[in-house]
């Protein structure tokens, strides 16, 4: 129909075309497996992203075939969530902490055509008491990056550029809280923690690449705490949060250094 306000569908491909033009130069920062920090630009990860895509297609995939993945929150399983969707295939994060025996049942039940190791892995498999999984459009899913990049969904948010967004959230756990589309879409710079979740690593990047907000299940900040507890850390940055928190229980709050969000949050004023 022509005249209509648009003429191409909403597609996740243009989240990493639009910060690939404008936000070119912002960084996306990982840690490696082996521990070193990767770092390059959305400029840079663009034709990445693109080479990966043309690379599953000469795996014989065809549009509608499930690709499932087994890595942590790296550069190169993010660099999937756009190379496997911008080629019409459906992708199945899987959660490498389950055993080797609900593996095979989580694999055989997705009917997987392809099964992409990235990164060093640990198994992965099929949790019957798992929350169940879901499946998202690429409409869905753009939408869901328009509502979670609200000023609403996230009062206090930042101009996109100056936030840095750090999913603690495995980007097998609800696609990393949906950072991996947001950080392109409002020009953040972009976090990833890789494997290791000891707290003196989370704070290495937490601190050094001044993240101003991160996202993940309450388990995470008690790592912190415990880590922030059993070092003394006399780091300021996080001084003014944490004394927020209780053992088992920690909310969220904003100040001038970062944001921290938990399961538990009542987002709110």
């Amino acid at each position: 129909m022509q005249g209509l306000m648009m003429d191409m569908p909403l597609l996740i491909s243009g989240l990493i075309q639009y910060a690939a033009d404008y936000h070119g130069e912002t960084e996306v920062v990982a840690r490696e497996i082996e521990g070193d920090i990767h770092r390059y630009s959305y400029a840079a990860a663009h034709p990445r992203i693109k080479r990966m895509a043309l690379a599953l297609k000469r795996l014989g995939l065809r549009s509608g075939d499930r690709v499932g993945t087994l890595a942590w929150n790296t550069h190169r399983h993010w660099e999937m969530f756009y190379a496997a969707p911008g080629m019409g295939y459906v992708l199945h994060t899987i959660n490498p902490r389950l055993s080797p025996g609900r593996d095979r049942c989580w694999i055989q039940l997705a009917f997987f055509r392809r099964e992409i190791g990235i990164d060093d892995l640990l198994h992965v498999g099929y949790d019957r008491q798992s929350k169940g999984s879901h499946l998202f459009s690429h409409r869905a899913a753009l939408l869901q990056t328009m509502t979670c990049s609200s000023l609403d969904f996230l009062p206090g948010h930042l101009e996109g550029v100056r936030e840095v967004m750090m999913p603690m959230a495995p980007l097998f756990h609800g696609n990393g809280w949906n950072m991996p589309f947001n950080a392109p879409y409002t020009g953040s710079k972009l976090v990833l923690p890789g494997r290791n979740y000891e707290p003196e690593k989370l704070y290495e990047l937490l601190e050094g690449e001044s993240v101003t907000i991160s996202a993940g299940v309450p388990s995470f900040w008690l790592i912190l705490l415990d880590g922030w507890n059993a070092q003394a850390n006399d780091s300021r940055h996080f001084a003014q949060h944490f004394h927020q928190a209780r053992h088992r229980h920690v909310r969220w709050s904003r100040n001038s250094s970062v944001t921290i969000i938990s399961t538990t949050s009542r987002l709110g004023a």
